[in-house]
């Protein structure tokens, strides 16, 4: 090539690179523009007297003020310089507002979301809110709107989106909790939905085989147990000729949860209680907790509190007072109820108790990016809005407790002035939430359990499936009362454990009913490790929240072994299985091969029932109801009913034989079977939710993937997108000696000093203090003359 064509080749080489030098410096300084300020004086508008703020390397944040209203101000500021666009979001999702962010492609979200009128809802709630709690909303409101105009330029996704920042309202907090709803209970009640489809279609003892009341893996405090169901003498009902049932491998097994459990002072050498806590969510950057400590004094008293809060709302959601600690998980109990309704021939009226009672109407408009608006019709009843028609032609009304005055409040806050355990059980049991299983411990050493969240009276309907409410006594007849409230103190074995199965039985769980409870595997593996514990401390509770022993798949390896491969035709899988670790760890062959022949198996038996039920419903989906399939299927591969055997396969050692083939395809595509590990499947994936719209984003925003240990059924849950949102191990009074970790990140902003900070430590099962560090930054807020 002549030279000067070399030479004009290096200079466009030169050039390129001279320009990506020049974009890069120039996104860095415009990305640098959004940062909130961590150091120095901040002077800002509504503040009453100054909050010193206070972060370590991680990002950790210690607030320290003259009383609970300025604190509220400033978490409010810092969670908006740090945190708005996930508040944005997390107040867009519930209130059907995501389209004006993102167009039409959050559309049909946003029109499901407008069912539920969740914005005036939110606005009706604050009108019931005692003054006190509503000044602290009114401040923490304040300080997130002063938080934002501090900040040099909005944050740096509203560029990515060409949008401008909506101001904060005090509903807006209501939102955000409202958001738990939809996460932690759902938004349209498809499982009671699914399985009223089932109870219709089904034979009566076909039905209850695969809603067994009980397994051997239930775990309840207060051992009560229920035997499963007896094999059906009907068979399957027969399934069309083509198939319409679309199984998603990634997602077909990921169960998710949260574990609590406390020890009380006779477990301890020193007398002490202590609580473990780990929520498990979907994990995306930032994490959806904040780490915090508000230190404040009270007519002379000083107060503290730290833990975890939800950015968009102004409360710790759990952590310690030093007189009380407390954590929560998903009670799985049943919140909502679905109606069948009878309505008049021009269906302008549906029939109650009462008589024909007229449908409220209400336009929604929603705006949308790019578009025209759009307008939908909400027809409502005096029970909630109506959500679908069943397949027998019944408008469906989905009554739910978010949809009550008693569904919604802010008496979590409270948490923080409690001193025992009798007094958390007051407090809880009047709280506007999702319910939870409260765990909490005192500074006393005592222990207990209840509901956190209100819990409907039912009437005469019928819960786990559709019914009609128009006979006297059918609907539900209020809330109950906290005296009503079902509780469990101070055990004699001083030990208490919950993980989304049904924690109690008989009278109490009438109470709480049925929601769709996990298996108990999870719940069962904590109890047996708490019972093998002699004495218990903050390290030995920790190490149980990182237990990934199959003791749930054991049973599942020891059939393949027995009746599915052979040595002497399976050498590599024999051996695998054979010398599997036992765990769910990331180099384990045999785990791998065991927890996906397990999959394939359910989905060969039930493909058949799920062909059934959506040819009568298209929007009929298994996996609403497959959480109380295992105990069935177990029961049909082991037993082996000739009548149960579904179509396609001749006899069971068939249907066996074809899951094993099936596992093998699915995990050699690229690798030999010698090559597949449990870690390659279950890496993680948390990206930023910008990242997934974005190309080469990610590069910026997400956390590495990594591969981990654990899965579903033990108390190491973890998925590629799910897991552990934060692990807390903490004794009230010594929060000094406690542990919590969380992944992800404490900030949303990928050019922040402590981007990513601890993430590393969660993954790797590293315990990392609960409260703050060594101070790094320091920010005076200061109020406005």
């Amino acid at each position: 090539m002549p030279s000067r064509y070399n030479n004009l080749f290096y200079k466009v080489l030169l050039g390129l690179l001279g320009l990506l030098i020049i974009s890069i410096f120039l996104v860095y300084l415009f990305l640098r523009l959004s940062l909130p300020q961590l150091d120095g004086e901040l002077t800002v508008l509504g503040l009453k007297n100054k909050v010193t703020v206070t972060r370590d390397e991680n990002g950790m944040a210690t607030l320290n003020g003259d009383s609970r209203l300025d604190l509220a101000y400033a978490l409010g500021v810092i969670h908006a310089q740090e945190r708005f666009f996930q508040m944005d979001l997390l107040r867009r999702n519930s209130a059907g507002e995501l389209s004006e962010l993102f167009g039409e492609v959050a559309l049909n979200n946003d029109k499901k979301m407008r069912l539920h009128h969740l914005r005036t809802r939110a606005k009706a709630s604050l009108a019931l809110i005692e003054p006190r709690k509503l000044s602290l909303i009114k401040a923490y409101t304040e300080g997130v709107n002063q938080g934002i105009k501090a900040l040099t330029s909005k944050p740096f996704e509203y560029y990515l989106l060409n949008a401008d920042i909506a101001p904060w309202s005090m509903e807006d907090s209501g939102l955000v909790m409202f958001s738990m709803y939809m996460d932690l209970q759902g938004r349209d009640a498809q499982r009671e939905i699914n399985l009223s489809l089932m109870n219709d279609l089904l034979d009566a003892d076909l039905y209850a085989f695969l809603n067994p009341a009980g397994t051997r893996w239930d775990a309840a405090i207060d051992g009560t147990e229920y035997k499963p169901s007896n094999l059906p003498m009907s068979g399957w009902p027969k399934a069309p000729e083509k198939s319409a049932y679309e199984w998603n491998m990634d997602s077909a097994d990921w169960v998710y949860g949260s574990n609590n459990w406390a020890v009380a002072a006779g477990l301890t050498d020193d007398g002490r209680a202590i609580v473990a806590n780990d929520m498990h969510l979907g994990i995306s950057v930032p994490n959806i907790w904040y780490r915090a400590t508000l230190k404040w004094t009270e007519n002379g008293v000083v107060k503290m509190v730290s833990g975890v809060t939800l950015p968009g709302t102004p409360a710790v959601v759990v952590g310690s007072n030093a007189s009380v600690a407390w954590g929560f998980t998903n009670s799985q109990g049943d919140w909502s109820d679905v109606i069948k309704l009878r309505v008049s021939e021009d269906n302008n009226q549906y029939q109650t108790a009462d008589g024909m009672q007229a449908f409220s109407e209400y336009q929604e408009v929603i705006k949308v990016k790019g578009a025209a608006d759009v307008s939908i019709k909400v027809k409502e009843t005096q029970w909630g809005p109506v959500v679908t028609t069943d397949h027998q032609g019944f408008p469906i009304v989905h009554k739910w407790v978010a949809h009550d005055s008693q569904g919604l409040n802010i008496n979590l806050m409270d948490m923080e002035n409690v001193e025992t355990v009798q007094q958390a059980f007051d407090l809880a049991n009047t709280f506007g939430q999702p319910a939870q299983n409260l765990m909490v411990a005192d500074k006393a050493g005592n222990i207990g359990w209840t509901i956190a969240g209100p819990i409907p009276r039912r009437g005469s309907a019928r819960q786990d499936v559709a019914d009609f409410w128009d006979s006297p006594g059918a609907a539900w007849q209020g809330y109950l009362s906290p005296e009503e409230y079902p509780r469990v103190y101070n055990p004699d074995h001083h030990r208490l454990w919950t993980a989304n199965a049904r924690v109690v039985g008989d009278e109490m769980l009438a109470k709480v009913g049925r929601g769709g409870y996990a298996l108990g595997a999870r719940q069962q593996q904590i109890r047996d490790g708490l019972f093998a514990l002699k004495t218990a401390d903050e390290d030995a509770l920790f190490q149980l929240q990182l237990d990934d022993k199959a003791v749930f798949l054991k049973r599942w390896r020891d059939l393949m072994l027995d009746k599915v491969i052979s040595e002497s035709q399976e050498p590599v899988a024999f051996s695998a299985l054979q010398n599997w670790s036992g765990h769910a760890s990331i180099e384990d062959t045999g785990y791998a091969l065991v927890r996906h022949f397990r999959v394939v198996v359910r989905e060969m038996v039930f493909e058949q029932l799920g062909n059934v039920l959506m040819a009568e419903d298209p929007d009929f989906r298994l996996s609403t109801v497959w959480r109380s399939f295992e105990a069935p299927l177990w029961q049909m591969v082991t037993e082996q009913p000739r009548h149960l055997v579904p179509q396609g396969y001749e006899s069971w050692s068939a249907l066996l034989a074809k899951a094993w083939q099936t596992t093998q395809q699915d995990l050699t595509k690229e690798q030999s079977l010698s090559e597949v590990r449990w870690g390659d499947y279950n890496a993680t994936r948390i990206r930023h939710p910008m990242s997934r719209a974005i190309p080469y984003l990610e590069f910026l925003t997400d956390m590495p993937s990594k591969a981990q240990a654990g899965d579903s059924y033990m108390p190491r849950v973890a998925s590629p997108t799910h897991g552990s949102s934060q692990r807390m191990v903490v004794a009230p009074g010594q929060e000094e000696q406690a542990i919590m970790q969380m992944p992800s990140s404490q900030s949303g902003h990928p050019l922040s000093p402590f981007y990513g900070k601890g993430h590393q430590e969660w993954l790797d099962g590293v315990p990392t203090p609960f409260l703050g560090g060594e101070v790094k930054y320091e920010l005076v807020l200061l109020p406005a003359n």
